[in-house]
């Protein structure tokens, strides 16, 4: 009896602490798009923007973030022509976070949906444009460390983005820093 009586006031104590008490931050970050495989060898790199909420499970490393971003990302173009691709995408990702007293490392990964559109045109020639656009499934994969200043949290952030295309998939790694509240 004395057992179960001190067991239950552990998890009275440790589920009612603030720690314990679900969590939601809010977060954007910015940086650099890098294109890869196929897609690097006809864009450059270009830039994008992030905004997300994430959900703290109680009392656990784990977290479920959503995200909603854009890309821009211009074409490796002869003269006389201009295009650039443009990616909306929202993903639901699951992350785990390790533990340590000031750095906050953490991986990242989930499932989502791209908007990709890509258009060009060729100057000078009235009417001679040209616009593609494909929405599919993908998935991502990352890193990334996050230090707590006050009440924010400074993080820089790399993913592996895998859009499924026939036939060649759309691959680009966004590297970002960003805040979270």
């Amino acid at each position: 009896m004395k057992k179960i009586l001190v067991a239950l006031a552990f998890a009275v104590a440790v589920l009612g602490s603030p720690e314990a008490e679900a969590q939601f931050k809010f977060g954007g970050a910015g940086g650099v798009s890098l294109p890869l495989d196929a897609a690097g060898d006809v864009l450059k790199s270009g830039y994008h923007g992030t905004v997300s909420i994430e959900w703290l499970v109680p009392v656990m490393p784990i977290s479920v973030r959503v995200d909603g971003s854009y890309h821009r990302l211009d074409a490796d173009t002869p003269a006389g022509f201009s295009s650039n691709g443009r990616i909306l995408a929202g993903t639901g990702n699951a992350v785990v976070r390790i533990p340590l007293p000031l750095l906050k490392p953490y991986i990242i990964g989930g499932v989502g949906y791209y908007d990709l559109k890509f258009d060009g045109s060729v100057t000078g020639v009235s009417g001679a444009t040209f616009t593609a656009q494909s929405k599919e499934f993908g998935w991502n994969a990352g890193a990334g460390v996050g230090i707590k200043v006050g009440s924010v949290t400074v993080f820089a952030e790399a993913r592996y983005h895998r859009v499924i295309l026939d036939p060649v998939d759309f691959v680009m790694v966004p590297v970002s820093i960003g805040l979270q509240f």
